[in-house]
């Protein structure tokens, strides 16, 4: 399957979007967990774009953080999901 673009990366982390999109960000650590390499070099080549996404907005909270019942009401129907 051919990619037409960059895949986006969402994420709320401000200083791994950082890390992500600036090479020269923490470029001297030798001590880098490989998944960054990885996800930065997939930036580099244009396979992938990350994205800050302010926690307020995140749609992946739902499944991995305790909401509010309003938050989660609002998510769950952003993505689509009914309630029982």
């Amino acid at each position: 399957m051919e990619q037409k673009g960059p895949t986006p990366l969402y994420c709320d982390n401000t200083a791994a979007e950082k890390i992500a999109n600036n090479p020269a960000a923490f470029g001297k650590s030798k001590s880098f967990d490989l998944k960054y390499q990885f996800t930065r070099e997939r930036v580099r080549l244009g396979q992938l774009t990350v994205n800050r996404v302010d926690s307020a907005n995140n749609l992946a909270d739902v499944f991995t953080k305790m909401l509010p019942r309003n938050k989660l009401e609002a998510i769950r129907s952003r993505l689509g999901v009914r309630g029982p």
